[in-house]
């Protein structure tokens, strides 16, 4: 190997990560990681919180950007050339990937915000429900970890790192108290599923490459569940929501009796808006199904896939607008 940077830093035979005891290992180290995290990062002033969050955006941030130039550079030194579908695969438009944006900017908003309105409650439900769910179904899965380059390889160090981060933002935004973790708050993870359905389906109709399991699912494939497109898609969303709804429900066991009592009493309006909302993930689901009828299509008409996101972003900020009569009183 030449260093842990160096692109031909390479080992002869891959090593394995899945379900043994590197896999284990691997585990401790980043529940280590996390757990350090949690409790170095401690500061109680407004200050101390906006630096944390500052700090950890610019960490994901740069790790992102670093990957991506990475790669890049793998490419030019490997003599590949450059077209556009390569390039979309390259910036990745997979569930992480989207996550680490979402959380860098969530963190960066947030920091300078002083009142967290009905957005950005929004948004940190939807790290809480998407980038740490995420984020531990890659550690239970690691088939990001690169077997050719050693762990302490910077492509290694940031997958690792960058997912561990999805982890531990939501679990820091809930230890400062920024937002409560409630059962009644189960529909809005499903708003950032949205987000990251219309974006991948939008990116692999695009340029022909699966993003975010859009036109397949090597995951369900590699046990034998060969679902055609588009319906592995509600499979992969029943499997992440599953596991989101019992994250929150062991949250919300905590929760004194009379707010349960509060959530019954709003039970019909919370059962409208997740009709409404698993209405808009069918939709991202169905519509390059119905709009194209095949895979891949590579042509700008991918765009349509775009519509729920910004559908929900147009309701999300309408929701955030004061209330005038109120404001009158």
């Amino acid at each position: 190997m030449e260093n842990i940077f160096g692109f031909e830093g390479t080992y002869t035979e891959a090593v394995k990560y899945m379900f043994n005891t590197n896999h284990i290992l691997l585990v401790l180290l980043v529940a280590a990681f996390i757990v350090t995290l949690y409790f170095a990062l401690c500061s109680k002033t407004e200050k101390g919180k906006k630096i944390t969050k500052l700090a950890l955006a610019v960490v994901l941030i740069s790790l992102e950007l670093g990957r991506i130039a990475f790669r890049f550079g793998l490419d030019a030194f490997n003599g590949v050339e450059p077209n556009l579908a390569r390039s979309l695969t390259i910036i990745s438009f997979q569930m992480c990937a989207i996550m680490t944006w979402t959380t860098a900017i969530t963190l960066i908003v947030s920091a300078f915000k002083k009142k967290q309105g009905k957005v950005m409650q929004c948004m940190f439900n939807i790290l809480f429900g998407g980038a740490l769910v995420g984020g531990v179904l890659t550690f239970a899965y690691p088939d990001c970890i690169h077997g050719l380059y050693p762990l302490y390889h910077f492509y290694n160090v940031q997958t690792i790192v960058v997912h561990a981060l999805l982890i531990f933002v939501p679990l820091y935004l809930s230890k400062i108290k920024e937002f409560k973790v409630e059962i009644k708050n189960i529909w809005k993870p499903l708003v950032g599923f949205i987000g990251v359905g219309s974006i991948s389906m939008t990116a692999s109709q695009f340029c022909g490459a699966t993003f975010a399991y859009s036109l397949r699912c090597n995951l369900l494939e590699s046990v034998g569940l060969n679902i055609p497109f588009p319906w592995h898609l509600l499979v992969v969303f029943g499997i992440v929501y599953v596991l989101t709804i019992i994250l929150y429900v062991a949250f919300g066991i905590r929760k004194r009796h009379t707010e349960t009592m509060e959530i019954k009493k709003t039970f019909l309006s919370k059962l409208l808006k997740f009709v409404a909302i698993v209405g808009g993930v069918l939709f991202v689901c169905l519509i390059p199904y119905l709009a194209f009828g095949s895979t891949p299509i590579l042509n700008y008409s991918a765009f349509i896939c775009l519509f729920p996101i910004l559908f929900t972003t147009i309701l999300l900020i309408i929701s955030e607008k004061p209330n005038k009569q109120k404001l009158a009183k």
